[in-house]
């Protein structure tokens, strides 16, 4: 006999189906490291947050596109505040800047 509306007729306990899927490991981390990695200034936190994910992702081969992504945005943060620092510093040397009296 089959049911119209859906339902599994030897499970009357629960009517609505099965328990949602729970995410993979390590994919809502990742979402939160390349949250976190887009923000200059918590660009490190997000930067580890993603590498944990990632490796998390990794050992259960599930692949994990947001942490990847931001391990690659916290590093150009990384790369590019060294390099504004480098020239932060050249420019207040050739400026004169640091007299020494």
């Amino acid at each position: 006999m089959s049911n119209p509306y859906g339902q599994n007729p030897g499970d009357p306990q629960n009517p609505y189906g099965g328990q949602p899927a729970a995410d993979a490991p390590g994919i809502g981390l990742g979402k939160v490291g390349f949250i976190l990695a887009c923000i200059p200034c918590v660009s490190n936190i997000g930067l580890i947050l993603s590498i944990v994910a990632f490796f998390q992702s990794k050992s259960a081969n599930v692949p994990n596109t947001k942490a990847r992504n931001g391990i690659i945005v916290g590093i150009a943060w990384i790369v590019l505040s060294i390099i504004l620092y480098v020239i932060g510093i050249a420019v207040g040397l050739a400026s004169g800047g640091m007299s020494t009296y």
